[in-house]
């Protein structure tokens, strides 16, 4: 298997894959342009990529669904296995609907043809450019090999009996999508993908389900409801119900903080849905380490989690959920301004965005819903531990924490 790790000021090289020739050259002569500063190839099949990909480290592939010989979901499975490292992009037909559903799981992203050069160029840039920044040799070679993150079926369940009425309710649906984080990034990064066209970038899951709609909410749920391998891996050594009311509580919670900031509707349910995949990383460690994580008593999840303790899976594993959680995230073409979010909700000092962020208003959620479980008498100490007093005070919202603990989100 082949590894290989890019340093930050090596140019973004990727490949573009299509049998379509006259396709190739007019992304060749669209993307003209970034050619001066990027290493751009083209090849017209899926062996032709393979071959040379074998010769050189490519960051990204863009592949073309429907080829003779061999198909693009046929590329991307040998692309994933040979050479993980790569982020893996689809560029199709609105006509390759199937293809495009059987590729979930082995492309990060997908665009339909015809696609904006410069919205690809975008996407090319912000998940290469977000995942060398946040990576480490650790995360990286993790992140690039997982698929699907584990969901507990009962959801698929509660889904499955809502699609399956004459009229399903995507107020139903959205409501039970909000319930479960895992599902939730994977609708983002489906809404988020050029294939349905929206044009723009959608943060919310109640916008997400909006645009995704009924038929192809019913898809996603069936394929996905297919790898339920890593939910019963981690039944026995990591709470996910635990983990899921902690990602609710915290989504509720900043949105919340957000409404009670001032925040217009659309950022309170961007609020939202930061919090919910705040700790997405943790899964993803769960999965990858195992016990070596899950019975670590310092990464408990019945134990709040700090700074303190981000520098201890730093130390320990040599990356930490937050950067796991980001990085794959950043690669599923998820909003910077949630990936910030996540990046920084234990230390939201290191935020470059100024004033109170969104990873400011995660980081109190965060902090509150564990707050809220602790005895009156310890939570002084607590709150010291589990916020960053400086950051908030000179914010000055410090004197506002008593007040958001004793507000209690409904969701």
């Amino acid at each position: 298997m082949a590894r290989y790790t890019l340093p930050m000021e090596t140019p973004i090289r990727a490949l573009f894959v299509d049998d379509d020739t006259s396709l190739l050259n007019g992304l060749r002569r669209a993307l003209y342009r970034k050619a001066r500063e990027w290493d751009l190839q083209f090849v017209d099949s899926g062996q032709a990529a393979l071959e040379r990909m074998e010769q050189q480290p490519f960051e990204v592939i863009i592949s073309d669904m429907r080829m003779p010989n061999m198909n693009g979901v046929e590329l991307l499975k040998i692309v994933r296995e040979r050479f993980p490292e790569t982020v893996r992009f689809v560029l199709s037909g609105y006509s390759d609907r199937q293809m495009i559903l059987d590729s979930i799981g082995l492309s990060h992203q997908f665009f339909a043809k015809p696609c904006d050069p410069e919205h690809l160029i975008h996407a090319i840039f912000l998940s290469t450019s977000l995942y060398r920044h946040l990576g480490n040799p650790t995360t990286q070679r993790i992140i690039s090999t997982i698929t699907d993150l584990p969901t507990p079926p009962p959801i698929y369940h509660e889904m499955t009996r809502e699609l399956s009425k004459p009229e399903p309710s995507l107020e139903q649906l959205t409501g039970l999508i909000m319930k479960d984080a895992a599902l939730s990034a994977r609708v983002l990064q489906m809404v988020n993908s050029a294939f349905f066209g929206i044009g723009r970038e959608v943060s919310s899951i109640e916008q997400a389900t909006l645009f995704l709609g009924v038929e192809n909410l019913r898809s996603l749920v069936l394929i996905l409801s297919i790898s339920n391998d890593a939910f019963k891996s981690l039944k026995s050594a990591f709470d996910l119900d635990l983990y899921t009311q902690h990602s609710i509580e915290v989504g509720a919670t900043a949105q919340h903080i957000a409404k009670d900031l001032g925040w217009g509707r659309a950022q309170t349910q961007v609020a939202f849905t930061a919090g919910l995949l705040h700790d997405v990383g943790k899964l993803l460690m769960a999965t990858h380490f195992q016990e070596r994580y899950c019975d670590c008593d310092t990464f408990s999840l019945r134990v709040p989690c700090t700074a303190h303790t981000q520098e201890c899976e730093d130390t320990c594993f040599g990356t930490n959920h937050a950067l796991m959680g980001a990085s794959l995230l950043a690669l599923w073409g998820i909003p910077p301004n949630v990936i910030n979010a996540i990046t920084f909700h234990h230390k939201p000092q290191d935020d470059i965005v100024e004033g109170i962020s969104l990873s400011t208003v995660v980081h109190v959620a965060n902090a509150i819903v564990y707050l809220r479980k602790i005895p009156q008498g310890k939570k002084s100490t607590s709150s010291d531990a589990l916020l960053n007093q400086n950051h908030l005070h000179s914010l000055g919202i410090s004197d506002q924490i008593h007040k958001w603990i004793d507000l209690r989100p409904s969701n």
